[in-house]
């Protein structure tokens, strides 16, 4: 604690620091100067040094990101292009999706099945002015040769569950009319050398017609459900590329 008191320049009893008269001696005293500042205790300043100290190193990190280099439209960064799917290939996927709550709403009842398969049978028939296409754009979602080093590939049609696909054994491709296996050392065996799964591509060829006339494109397919909600549809590859 601080003492306060004072001795009598008189007498030396001790007196209080504020008394101007000894009450010992009665001697007249002087006054005491008050405390200067100089003598105040020191207020502990480290907090105040500290918050100031992380302020100035904030304003310092937000200068140096405002700073820093925007990314805008006109920098180097590799873009995706858009993609443009062909006006022909968007209206046979909505043909072929139109048939889907349709063919399930039918429930059990076989004979409104076959009627829906017939619709969409007749509906492609009248939108497709050729079985051949151009350019339709897909993701691969398989691909891989035969024991004869032939090549099968599946490929899912652009924002929908469609699929093209050739066959992927010699025993069917053997029976079957049209060859869609793709041989070994073609142009198109060659590009599809240089592709993978899920690689977005642009395919040109020809659907294969049903050669058994309940559809008017070929599907892979072991029941009529799967043919008409999860369709396949067997194609011939003319030619592939990464889009």
């Amino acid at each position: 604690m601080t003492d306060n008191t004072k001795s009598c320049a008189f007498c030396g009893e001790k007196v209080l620091a504020v008394a101007v008269k000894c009450k010992h001696c009665g001697s007249e005293l002087e006054r005491s100067a008050p405390p200067t500042a100089a003598s105040k205790p020191k207020k502990d300043t480290s907090l105040l040094t500290v918050a100031i100290v992380l302020i100035l190193i904030i304003v310092a990190l937000v200068a140096v990101v405002d700073d820093s280099p925007a990314v805008t439209q006109n920098s180097n960064v590799t873009r995706l292009p858009a993609i443009s799917i062909p006006a022909e290939q968007q209206s046979f996927t909505q043909i072929v999706e139109s048939f889907y709550q349709p063919y399930r709403d039918a429930g059990s009842n076989e004979l409104q099945k076959s009627q829906q398969r017939l619709l969409r049978k007749e509906a492609l028939q009248s939108s497709l002015s050729s079985l051949d296409f151009t350019g339709w754009v897909g993701a691969i979602s398989s691909i891989g040769t035969t024991g004869d080093g032939n090549a099968h590939v599946n490929i899912e049609l652009q924002s929908s569950g469609i699929e093209f696909m050739t066959t992927n054994n010699e025993l069917s491709d053997g029976l079957s009319d049209i060859k869609t296996l793709i041989p070994i050392g073609s142009t198109t065996f060659n590009s599809l050398m240089n592709l993978k799964e899920d690689d977005v591509v642009k395919v040109s060829g020809r659907l294969v017609r049903d050669s058994s006339e309940r559809d008017f494109i070929s599907t892979i397919a072991i029941t009529e459900r799967g043919a008409m909600i999860d369709p396949s549809f067997l194609i011939r590859v003319e030619s592939i590329e990464r889009y």
